[in-house]
């Protein structure tokens, strides 16, 4: 019978066996991914660096004190774009939350397949996301309208509006090849 050590290694393996950490061992804990995280903030638990020293170190007890958070990567990629080692921690994160939801289903938030298919579907129909969109499509397939309507929730709203970068993220429109790229993600996202 599989403990859920075993399972842990199992996962580390399966996320070693990828392209997406062929970097992984490069990293030297600077801490720059936690530090910019939009999630450490308000999901403390949430420790980019500290999943990949997890991962480096197949410290598997230690990863399940903490695998319940392991989804909850927003895919903003601030971490990904500062990485001085260019491990690309957004990535790793985001296959780590995946398989934690595969192997570990007890460990995601029942929110998070809702989540996951507003994100997928954002991916499929744009080529890109769009993050207020995103957010907000969340909030409101999760039931928590209310929380967009908190003080905070409103001045970054107003942040994100006022950036001259949504300007220029809303006119990129889609990627070029799209459609034949689009066909590849939607049988990668039918299979998993």
């Amino acid at each position: 019978m599989a403990t859920p050590q075993s399972t842990a290694r199992d996962m580390f393996r399966e996320l070693m066996s990828t392209p997406i950490s062929e970097n992984i061992q490069r990293c030297f804990q600077c801490g720059t991914c936690t530090g910019i995280c939009t999630v450490t903030p308000l999901v403390p638990e949430f420790n980019p660096r500290q999943y990949i020293h997890l991962v480096q170190t197949n410290d598997v007890d230690n990863f399940l004190k903490v695998a319940h958070a392991a989804w909850r990567c927003v895919g903003c990629y601030k971490c990904s774009q500062l990485c001085p080692r260019q491990i690309n921690p957004a990535e790793i994160m985001e296959a780590l939350g995946t398989l934690v939801r595969k192997r570990f289903p007890e460990k995601s938030s029942s929110n998070q397949n809702t989540i996951n298919d507003a994100y997928h579907d954002q991916i499929l129909a744009n080529g890109r996301l769009n993050f207020p969109q995103l957010y907000v499509t969340s909030k409101l397939k999760t039931g928590r309208f209310m929380d967009l309507l908190s003080l905070m929730e409103i001045k970054t709203a107003m942040k994100m509006i006022l950036s001259p970068r949504m300007a220029k993220i809303l006119a990129l429109g889609k990627p070029s090849g799209w459609d034949r790229v689009r066909k590849v993600l939607q049988a990668r996202i039918d299979h998993s």
